[in-house]
């Protein structure tokens, strides 16, 4: 369980004037090693300080010839990108605190602020009113120093029975952030990989709310390993085994290293656990093997209890409740069933849709499932959407800027196509689930807007599309048009040509170009003589 902690503000640079005023920037000259780390760390998050256990987290350490050990980032959720440096002797290491880890200087004058690591000793502390226990920490000025043992390949925080921890100090205040009962491990377990020579399957995997993907299974004997689960990591197999009409799969499995950027990466483990829902979902994580009902005829593997979850977590801390700080994905209730035969997606659906054409911009919120007409996953790596305005395509172009803003960043091109997984966290991200899509647009010149999704079957190397779902955004009209003939029309299917392309302003007088700025109509006239006509907004 979490707990609030109390901090004391306000207390004093103890041994300043012994303090490691050098950050220490480069990687030091020795023997790099990254351990699998654990802590009971404190964070703070939405202006409370809580703390809980860290588990899974890669740590840096080097050990010099000389006997000098330095840890980079010692403290959990601080990327300072610097070292703090101790001393090893008959296995023991000792780091002299406080050392600085980061420095900020004013632009003006040039004055340097300085944050440290400090060693804090805790006191238990009674709320008068409340009667809740909990921890106050100080410095104490006579024994600023904190010990690690190395022993088993591993290092271990050496408190000596005191209430201790590696905290971060600017101005002479705690700053909240820090860890204790530190240890860091030497990983040596070897994850499971899909076995040689064996024939895989191609099955669903539903779980949740309405997510869904695809992944691979082979059964070897009586064995069984599952591939594809999480999209962050597609190449880790969690294994399980056949028993009768059961399927096992335990828990505290390695899955493997997730290197997430240049400081952090995590040591992987899939857990069993229990959901708990209340406004977050919560996990209660076992070390015990999870069971599923397993149909052998029908290809069809199901969790037995609703509440049951996969999860898969840095560490394998067991027996405790756990949110998203640890976990990195999760299958609750997960449902397998072998495929068949893959169908065209289903049609998407439209939750909100805006337009504004006072500011410029609108959203459209589709919900959008991995699942085609047949009930079978998709592979989410190879399912794309797309908006229709009218009869054409919109375009997202990675350089298109709006008030300063780049909205489609991080796309690699200009496209047509959204990557179903794609999230920039700005003009198109998710929202509140993968399946729920949230995209801003500012082509306002339209009548209807629609949402397409568009899958590539890479075993018939087929591209099958669902049908467009189409909505007003002033009358909230929806309609639903064959995602095969969508943007083709009459005219394109009687093989007309264009005549002629002409422009009008909103007062329906002729204009020679296409303006620069500004709403227009574009009209369309064909040798048939039909003719269409679409809004347009230039930028």
């Amino acid at each position: 369980m979490k707990k609030l902690l109390l901090v004391s503000a306000g207390l004093m640079l103890a041994g300043a004037s012994m303090a490691q005023d050098e950050i220490i920037r480069e990687q030091p000259e020795g023997t790099l090693r990254t351990f699998h780390g654990f802590s009971l760390a404190t964070t703070v998050s939405w202006g409370f300080a809580e703390e809980g256990p860290k588990d899974g987290l890669a740590r840096q350490v080097v050990f010099a010839e000389n006997g000098d050990v330095y840890f980079k980032n010692p403290i959990t959720g601080i990327a300072t990108h610097s070292w703090i440096k101790g001393t090893m002797k008959d296995n023991v290491i000792t780091v002299s605190l406080p050392q600085v880890i980061d420095v900020m200087v004013d632009e003006e004058t040039g004055e340097e602020d300085k944050w440290y690591v400090q060693r804090f000793e805790g006191a238990t502390v009674v709320d008068e009113e409340t009667g809740r226990e909990d921890i106050e920490w100080t410095v104490n000025p006579d024994n600023t120093d904190i010990k690690f043992i190395f022993r088993n390949d591993s290092i271990i925080q050496d408190s000596e029975g005191k209430l201790e921890k590696l905290g971060l100090m600017n101005g002479g205040a705690h700053m909240y952030y820090g860890d204790r009962e530190i240890v860091y491990t030497a990983v040596n377990e070897k994850s499971a990989k899909m076995p040689e020579g064996v024939a895989t399957e191609r099955w669903s995997l539903k779980y949740g709310d309405g997510f869904a993907t695809q992944v691979n299974i082979a059964f070897d004997g009586d064995d069984m390993y599952i591939q594809g689960f999480w999209s962050k990591f597609p190449q880790a197999v969690m294994k399980g085994s056949i028993k009768g009409n059961k399927a096992i799969i335990d828990s505290c499995q390695y899955l493997g290293f997730l290197q997430s950027d240049e400081d952090y990466g995590y040591y992987t483990y899939l857990m069993n656990s229990t959901v708990i829902q209340y406004m977050v979902d919560y996990y209660i994580t076992s070390v015990d093997p999870i069971e599923f009902n397993f149909d052998a005829e029908n290809k069809v593997m199901t969790a037995i209890d609703d509440k049951s979850s996969l999860i898969v977590r840095s560490g394998k801390t067991g027996g405790v409740e756990d949110y998203s700080y640890s976990i990195h994905f999760a299958l609750r209730n997960p449902y397998f069933a072998k495929i068949d035969k893959i169908g065209k997606p289903v049609t998407p659906e439209i939750s909100v849709v805006t337009r504004s054409f006072d500011y410029g911009w609108g959203k459209i919120e589709p919900i959008i499932l991995a699942e085609d007409i047949y009930g079978n996953a998709l592979d989410v790596n190879q399912l794309t959407y797309c908006v229709w305005l009218d009869d054409e395509k919109e375009v997202f172009d990675p350089e298109f800027d709006f008030n300063g803003q780049l909205k489609y960043k991080y796309l690699d091109a200009p496209t047509t196509d959204i990557p179903y997984t794609f999230d920039n966290d700005s003009g198109i991200s998710t929202n509140g689930g993968i399946m729920n899509k949230y995209l801003m647009y500012f082509n306002l010149g339209f009548d209807e807007i629609g949402i397409q999704s568009n899958y590539y079957d890479d075993l018939t190397e087929t591209m099958l599309h669902s049908d467009v779902i189409y909505i007003n955004p002033e009358t909230r009209e929806t309609r639903i048009v064959d995602g095969e003939t969508v943007g083709v029309g009459a005219v394109a299917a009687g093989n007309a040509e264009i005549a002629s392309i002409a422009f009008y302003d909103l007062n329906g007088r002729r204009m020679i170009d296409a303006p620069a700025k500004g709403l227009y109509v574009k009209v369309i006239t064909y040798t048939d003589g039909t003719s269409k006509t679409f809004k347009k907004i230039a930028r």
